[in-house]
C-alpha cells in the first residue's frame, strides 16, 4: 500500500511540476506549485521536515477554498466543485494529524472527491484548465486515502 501511495502522490506531484508552466492565472499557479513544494518536503526522511510537508500540503486545501469561492467570474457549481474537493480531500489529513476517532469514515468519503475529479474531466475539463494541476494532486490525495481506508476497513 505505501509503495501504491508514494508512486501515486509522487506521479501527481510531477504532473503539477509539469502543467505549472502552462497556468496563466496567479493565484492558481501560487496553488499548484505550493502543492509540489509540498510533496516534495513530505518525502525528506527527517520526521520533523516530513510532517511540515504534512502541513503545508493541508494549508493549500484551505487557498484553493479561497480561490474558489473569491473568484467573481466562476459558476456556482466550479466554486461548490472547487471547495467541495478540496474539503474532501482534507479531511483525512487534518483527521489522521489530529489524531481525531473517525479516520475510516473520513478515508472512505474520499471517494466523493474522486468523483468530483473524474467528473470534471469527463463533462467540464475546458472549464477547469487553471486548475487541473493542483485538481489531480488532490484527487491522488484522495485516492490514497480511499484505498488506506478500505484496506483498514477490510483487516481490522
Amino acid at each position: 500500500m505505501q509503495i501504491f501511495s508514494f508512486t501515486l502522490i509522487i506521479l501527481s506531484g510531477l504532473f503539477g511540476l509539469i502543467y505549472g508552466f502552462k497556468i496563466t492565472n496567479k493565484f492558481a499557479k501560487v496553488i499548484n506549485w505550493v502543492m509540489v513544494v509540498a510533496i516534495a518536503i513530505s518525502f525528506i526522511p527527517n520526521p520533523n521536515v516530513k510532517i511540515d510537508g504534512f502541513y503545508l500540503f493541508a494549508l493549500t486545501h484551505l487557498l484553493v477554498i479561497v480561490y474558489a469561492v473569491s473568484h467573481e467570474d466562476f459558476t456556482q457549481q466550479k466554486k461548490l466543485l472547487l471547495a467541495g474537493i478540496s474539503i474532501l480531500s482534507v479531511a483525512p489529513i487534518l483527521i489522521f494529524l489530529g489524531a481525531v476517532p473517525g479516520i475510516i469514515f473520513a478515508s472512505l468519503l474520499s471517494i466523493v472527491g474522486i468523483g468530483i475529479y473524474v467528473y470534471i474531466l469527463m463533462k467540464d475539463i475546458q472549464s477547469y484548465k487553471e486548475e487541473i494541476g493542483f485538481l489531480t494532486m488532490l484527487a491522488a490525495n484522495s485516492v490514497t486515502w480511499f484505498v488506506g481506508g478500505i484496506i483498514y476497513f477490510v483487516y481490522s
